[in-house]
């Protein structure tokens, strides 16, 4: 009995159940790594909810069927039994290509987890149906499957798991040790290509997101030296806002942040530099002629930007999301204008679809249906989606939402529903193009550790754990520490290695502080 691979699951309304995300490995069985509690969705299409269900499967030349049943949970012990029973049959005509029809037949899954660990250690698979062959009314012909499927799982920890967290601080260190190597007589550090400003800034904001201290020699003299230029561009203009806004956050407001509870942000910054911040603000907000759009090189006073991109756009939204929380206050418009030129880039006449999100803190995946599973582009102009740019979109998008929530603007109602399609219309587009080993959909799969960083940025804005099953976390964490060189750093050919160690960095130590529009 085969499952497709696409769809969506949930109770109560009648819906499509997703095991997107795993593949059949060893002997056609799917076996995770460490198979948890909430990769029972994903691999067995199960909600695991205490009451009524009502979901429907698609199966491969099967006329679509019908499910009804009941999930219950056993305690006994350390371990829980949860029992999902169902009854099932073909309904509604077929489709081109059906070959049969489901007269009847019982489903039963039984699965055992760990009730500490929250690891699966057994499960059983029981199918029992009669189908029926489209093109005969002879009923010899009709296949009767009785069929139990036993899923044994040992545990088998890799890189991933078994000293996983070590492992990670290990290279964390190194690469902090290897950035503080570059730092110049003067306070400034080696720079990507001739940009000083920006590379600086863009240390400053790794260096303070892995605890260093903003009195340590490294970030003192970098962030004195910031303070003395001002920035021409919108890229650099941005970092150094995220900069600035990093250092002097105290320890608590990202704890809070993490738990969605929401606190007054407090900076205890110099007046002269509290000034700096705002001016710097006032400039990037300035820098465009459609606001919420944003190219490098936009000079204050409504100049003309011929090509504004997604990838200057997010980094302008993160620094006027700091800018914020240093006593900066957006116009609304800006916001309201981040999520038109998102919707400008997103995905032209993309397939509709389905995707299964974990939230972060939670076991269960919850599925969404999506009128497009489209991803952005990097600007007008750029047919293919990257991935990069889809994180960007999204994290944009999630920030610009919260922004004008925390403002209780009278304008999110209106575009608020928007937002969300076109949030889940990335995630459901990085699914079904999914990779944590290259950029999906850019040639080359080029600014890889760019792309880690966008994705590090998108978890964390919208509080997702999970993709169709994947854990976006430990497989990139994985590439990562396979990746790091010697020296310690992270880079690509033809590049140097200061922006890429920075970007390796911030999604190791998953940098980017959350959204808390949840709890408000």
């Amino acid at each position: 009995m085969k499952r497709s691979k696409t769809g969506k699951e949930s109770f109560g309304a009648e819906s499509i159940v997703t095991v997107q995300g795993h593949d059949m490995r060893d002997g056609g069985q799917y076996l995770p790594v460490s198979p948890a509690l909430d990769d029972l969705p994903a691999i067995l299409g199960l909600s695991l909810r205490d009451d009524s269900a009502g979901w429907k499967l698609k199966l491969r030349g099967v006329v679509q069927l019908a499910f009804k049943g009941i999930v219950q949970r056993q305690a006994t012990g350390k371990e829980i039994e949860i029992v999902a029973t169902w009854r099932f049959a073909s309904r509604g005509q077929p489709d081109e290509g059906d070959k049969e029809k489901i007269a009847g037949g019982e489903a039963e899954i039984r699965a055992v987890y760990d009730a500490i660990t929250r690891r699966v250690t057994h499960a059983r698979v029981a199918i029992r149906y009669r189908a029926v062959k489209l093109d005969s009314k002879d009923e010899k012909r009709d296949r009767k499957v009785d069929r139990v499927v036993d899923l044994e799982w040992r545990e088998r920890l890799d890189p991933r798991q078994q000293g996983q967290q070590e492992a990670i601080n290990a290279a964390i260190d190194r690469g902090v040790k290897h950035l503080r190597s570059l730092q110049k007589e003067g306070g400034t550090y080696e720079p990507h290509g001739d940009r000083v400003f920006g590379s600086t800034a863009l240390v400053v904001l790794t260096l303070a997101a892995c605890d260093v201290p903003k009195d340590d020699p490294a970030i003192a003299k970098a962030l004195t030296w910031l303070f003395t230029e001002e920035p021409d561009n919108n890229y650099d203009r941005g970092i150094a806002l995220m900069a600035v806004d990093r250092v002097y956050t105290p320890p608590d407001e990202i704890a809070a942040a993490w738990r969605r509870q929401w606190v007054e942000p407090r900076r205890e910054i110099r007046d002269d530099q509290r000034a700096w911040c705002l001016r710097v603000a006032a400039a990037l907000e300035s820098a465009t002629r459609a606001r919420g759009s944003w190219d490098y090189k936009g000079e204050t006073g409504g100049s003309a930007i011929r090509w504004p991109d997604s990838s200057n756009t997010q980094v302008a939204v993160l620094g006027l999301r700091a800018a914020t929380k240093l006593g900066y206050e957006v116009d609304e418009q800006t916001w309201l204008g981040v999520v038109r030129h998102f919707k400008l880039l997103q995905e032209r006449k993309a397939p509709p679809g389905a995707v299964v999100l974990v939230p972060e803190g939670e076991v269960d995946a919850v599925t969404h249906k999506v009128a497009a599973a489209a991803g952005f582009r990097y600007r007008a102009g750029y047919q293919q989606p990257w991935a990069s740019m889809t994180c960007a979109g999204i994290a944009s998008l999630a920030i610009a939402r919260d922004e004008l929530e925390r403002r209780k603007s009278s304008r999110l109602a209106p575009v608020e529903r928007d937002i969300e399609e076109m949030i889940l219309g990335g995630w459901a587009w990085l699914d079904r193009n999914w990779g944590m080993d290259r950029n999906p959909g850019h040639p080359g799969g080029d600014w890889y550790y760019y792309y880690l960083y966008s994705v590090e940025r998108a978890g964390a804005l919208t509080g997702v754990k999970r993709v169709g099953g994947k854990d976006w976390y430990l497989e990139g964490a994985e590439q990562l520490l396979t990746r790091q060189k010697e020296s310690g750093a992270w880079d690509e050919p033809g590049d140097g290695d200061t922006s890429e160690t920075c970007f390796a960095l911030l999604f190791l130590k998953r940098a980017t502080t959350p959204t808390t529009r949840t709890s408000r």
